[in-house]
């Protein structure tokens, strides 16, 4: 109980006002007295309705005394905000000294560059996607060494491992009695607990709350089925009313937290949200906005496991598996918007926009660069905005249909993918790594898969070789989609079967396994004897000498090779710490163990960001700045958003070839435009002569596989239109080559068609058939193949050739008498092909 303060000699209104100004003293303005008088009479009004009748006069000073200690500590924690703030907003204008053009500084700044710069690539995307991977990588190395990962990827222990992640806030570990969950659940709070620390310390004020099993996800489209009043009538049992609801009403409470669940603005990531108590509310806008901020972080705190389960099985968006993936990415997130915009980022990117926008009024061209809607559009989709529909209807069917045609065109995009490997020997060779050494690596990833146990260890540790286990791929086929629950399930199950899972994850073990190899062979050099190609790379992304001599100093061996891993820089004491940054005179207390422990975290992201960045360069994988592109800026679930997505499908990864792959060699020796590389010597030209014959092999390749696996006999490779196929199929069209010269263009699409994706080249075959049907000709034959062209799964790379023979040639001829010949006839006059079994020897005229 508070001890009582000193009477007002006032009374009424003003009596209150002067009793809590006497008892908060200097923290409290008149203003602040006021709302503060506001929360307390709720407080009394909820105890009076709940039968606690103790003194109202006692749970007015303690209500003060708890309010006093908030805005006490949100003074330190506004304080200590605003000189982060001061910090990064001279960081980002550090940065932006290094371009002329600031638009362009910003951009990178955003999402990566292209040029060579001091941290051109340390973006904030690919910072994000590093916390992400390291987070992941060392969660799921964790479940693999404890012999726990199927039990994890099972998810038949999700119930129990809930309830254990519920007891082990509480103190209470081992309520469930199966050891499997509760292994699970410490390692999983471990990742959180880590994830908490690193945000905190980034300008962060979480506190670990008792009963947390992970960030809470909410379905949009079943809250919006449900409506808001079945939705409140069915939370509300579940929910711990003291914790959710503290002194606020209920109803009002609810009725702002279904507006935030309904629309989808729950996803977007800003930094003063990641707070879960008033003080911290508090020290992000100042004491004034008191039941502002209170009333805007609406968490629902639920009373049990067992609540938290029933509330996400009928309104999350997942199981606890894809519940705790994304709870990880929105941390992630949160921790990469602060650390480069500080504790509220939106702000502080709308305040630097407005700045330069003032610098440069004498400047039109500048102007106009930094009044651009891509800025916004990379902002948006880096912070989350981007992924919000503007209709969920029609965002849910757009995605819908573009799976669809994933499903039954993608059935051969391992083989398709074969052109990767000149582009990853390329990535290796400008990190270093000789091209012999980098194609043998290639090669060998495809004969060794994920790799051994020690592989997989490495490349997890680095933060990457799992994407397999999260199914997290169908970014390099189509511009973003927030994709409908069952359709992104069936979609995960169609990558696993056409072996896209198993592709990247090999590839990208293997880079990064070499890659952490090649660096750990060059522990025993200093910065200034390192290789040009590691400089530049360190360069690229903000590694400075002292920073290199504690990476180095992390260095560990393996039978007989060295590897350099970023989770061991989490290992480095402070004594070791202290010595690589020169703050030997810096005493051990608790804010210095504090900065120690943020330069870790800052040099581990880092150094992860450089290593899983070029990895997702050696296997092309569109960034957040690709994304942005993709969709020019537009809204999900509007018809222009809808539109440009259909149009841009497929078209992801040779944009990401262009940005990823190719953009190094044309600017990575300094050239500032595209004519001066190419014509002032600044370009690699070596790197792009290897990448252009390699490339164009490699698409030579990739087709013969694919005719290969359809029958036939390969393309006459002396043909100047089979050159043409093979440097654009290899040279960066990838699968979209498919559509350009392959089967799904063979039947007279316009150019238009086959330019604006492949669903609207189906509708123009369904305009096609309709016509002609209207016209009483025979559409049998071209109904069939339109069906056979659309159907999921049908065009797997390995059953499509037995499914031809067995069943649809037979079924075409039927239908079509003499088509299989008529086709057999136009390969051979179009491509020079034949089959090494002609149908027409296996079907007769007219079919079975």
């Amino acid at each position: 109980m508070a001890q009582k303060k000193p009477a007002s000699q006032k009374t009424g209104y003003a009596g209150c006002i002067d009793v809590i100004r006497q008892s908060a003293g200097e923290w409290l303005s008149d203003k602040d007295a006021e709302v503060l008088l506001e929360e307390i009479d709720k407080v009394v009004q909820r105890n009076k309705t709940k039968g606690k009748l103790e003194s109202i006069e006692d749970q007015v000073l303690n209500a003060i005394d708890g309010a006093t200690n908030a805005m006490k500590e949100a003074a330190l924690i506004e304080k200590r905000n605003a000189l982060i703030n001061a910090r990064i907003k001279e960081q980002v204008y550090g940065y932006l000294d290094g371009f002329q053009d600031k638009a362009e500084g910003l951009l990178a700044y955003l999402g990566g560059g292209v040029k060579l710069r001091q941290g051109g690539k340390l973006s904030i995307d690919a910072r994000e996607k590093s916390i992400v991977n390291g987070v992941l990588g060392k969660l799921i190395n964790s479940l693999e060494q404890k012999k726990l990962l199927p039990f994890f990827t099972s998810g038949e222990l999700d119930d129990d491992i809930a309830r254990e992640l519920w007891a082990l806030g509480e103190g209470r570990a081992g309520i469930t009695k199966n050891q499997e969950a509760l292994g699970i659940a410490e390692i999983i709070n471990a990742a959180q607990t880590e994830l908490v620390g690193m945000q905190n310390r980034a300008g962060a004020h979480i506190r670990m709350m008792p009963g947390y099993i992970v960030r809470q996800s909410h379905d949009v489209g079943r809250i919006r089925t449900a409506g808001q009043e079945a939705w409140t009538q069915f939370v509300l049992p579940l929910l711990n009313e003291e914790k959710t609801f503290g002194n606020m009403e209920v109803a009002p409470f609810l009725e702002e937290a279904y507006k935030g669940f309904s629309t989808g603005l729950h996803m977007k990531q800003r930094g003063e949200e990641v707070a879960d108590d008033a003080a911290a509310l508090l020290g992000f806008t100042g004491p004034g906005n008191l039941a502002k901020k209170i009333s805007a972080n609406r968490v629902l705190h639920f009373k049990d496991a067992d609540s938290w389960l029933k509330y996400n099985e009928a309104f999350g968006q997942g199981s606890l598996r894809e519940s705790i993936l994304w709870g990880v990415e929105s941390a992630s997130k949160n921790l990469a918007l602060m650390e480069g915009f500080g504790t509220n980022p939106e702000s502080m990117f709308k305040t630097l926009i407005g700045e330069l926008k003032e610098t440069a009024r004498n400047d039109p061209e500048a102007f106009d660069k930094l009044n651009n809607w891509s800025l916004e559009a990379l902002y948006k989709q880096i912070d989350g905005s981007a992924r919000i529909p503007a209709n969920r209807t029609l965002a849910a069917w757009g995605s819908g249909i573009r799976v669809l045609q994933n499903l039954a065109k993608l059935g051969s995009a391992v083989v398709s993918s074969v052109t990767d490997i000149p582009f990853q020997a390329a990535a290796l060779k400008y990190n270093g790594v000789s091209l012999f050494e980098a194609y043998s690596n290639a090669f060998a990833n495809v004969l060794r898969g994920r790799g051994d146990a020690e592989q997989k260890e490495i490349a997890r540790l680095v933060g990457s070789g799992f994407q397999g286990i999260l199914s997290d791929i169908a970014s390099r086929f189509a511009a973003e989609d927030n994709i409908p629950g069952r359709m992104a399930k069936l979609q995960q199950k169609f990558f696993k079967l056409n072996m896209m899972n198993w592709w990247n994850d090999a590839h990208k073990s293997g880079v990064a396994v070499m890659l952490s190899n090649h660096l750990g062979g060059l522990k025993d050099m200093d910065f200034a004897t390192l290789p040009d190609a590691t400089k530049r790379m360190f360069k690229l992304y903000d590694i400075n000498e002292r920073e290199w001599n504690a990476i180095r100093s992390t260095a560990w061996e393996r039978d007989g090779d060295w590897y350099l891993t970023p989770d061991r820089i989490g290992g480095l004491d402070e004594s070791r710490m202290k010595e690589v940054y020169s703050l030997n005179n810096l005493d051990i207390s608790s804010e210095s163990s504090r900065e120690l422990r943020k330069l870790r975290d800052d040099l581990e992201v880092k150094f992860r960001t450089y290593l899983t960045d070029q990895i997702e360069t050696a296997i092309p994988h569109p960034d957040a700045r690709v994304q942005s592109l993709l969709t020019l800026g537009t809204q999900a679930g509007t018809p222009l958003g809808e539109a440009v997505r259909f149009i841009m499908q497929f078209k992801s990864f040779p944009i990401a070839v262009l940005r990823r792959g190719m953009a190094p060699f044309v600017y990575g020796n300094g050239a500032e435009s595209f004519s001066e590389a190419l014509f002032k010597g600044k370009a690699d030209y070596a790197g792009l002569a290897h990448i252009m014959v390699a490339s164009t092999v490699f698409g030579y390749l990739a087709m013969v596989a694919k005719d290969t696996v359809r029958g036939r006999t390969p393309k006459d490779p002396t043909d100047p239109k089979t050159i043409v196929a093979a440097m654009t199929q290899g040279g960066g069209l990838g699968i979209y080559g498919d559509f350009v010269f392959g089967e799904f263009n063979k039947y007279g699409h316009s150019a238009i068609a086959t330019l604006s994706g492949p669903t609207v080249g189906q509708f123009e075959d369904l305009a096609r058939l309709y016509s002609r049907a209207k016209e009483g000709d025979s559409v049998a034959g071209q109904s069939l193949r339109f069906m056979m062209n659309n159907t999921p799964f049908a065009n797997l790379f390995y059953t499509r050739a037995a499914l031809d023979y067995l069943f649809l040639h037979n079924l075409q001829e039927t239908v079509n008498p003499g088509y299989l010949s008529r086709m057999e006839q136009r390969i051979q006059r179009e491509s020079g092909q034949h089959y090494y079994l002609p149908p027409t020897q296996v079907i007769p005229y007219g079919g079975r």
